[in-house]
């Protein structure tokens, strides 16, 4: 590769990594910049947690949320009300939750 286009390249990767980067920040400062649970504002802890699922399996059980930081500022703004503002920690703990909670519902319809 020619050493233009591929500075060209990097340049566009991380324009988009900044922009990424931005919209974050807004959308953390516009649910006030918190865990949801536990109150912790490291802001490079938080992410955002789906209480409802963006996709879902076959057999109606919860499978792993694919989205995107633009369609965390649109959860934020009103436009989804599913989007939670977590720390890492806590976000594990919601998943573990989840999951578990899944497992024991396809085991339950799989005895009946």
């Amino acid at each position: 590769m020619p050493p233009a286009t591929m500075t060209a390249r990097v340049m566009k990767q991380s324009k988009h990594r900044e922009y990424r980067r931005n919209v974050k920040a807004r959308a953390i400062a516009l649910k006030g910049g918190r865990c949801e649970q536990c109150g912790f504002a490291d802001e490079q802890a938080l992410r955002f947690h789906h209480t409802r699922p963006v996709r879902r399996g076959r057999n109606g059980l919860r499978r792993q949320a694919q989205s995107s930081t633009k369609s965390h500022l649109a959860d934020v703004r009103g436009v989804g009300k599913d989007a939670r503002l977590l720390c890492a920690n806590c976000s594990c703990i919601d998943t573990a939750r989840d999951w578990s909670l899944s497992v024991s519902i396809k085991r339950s319809t799989k005895r009946a």
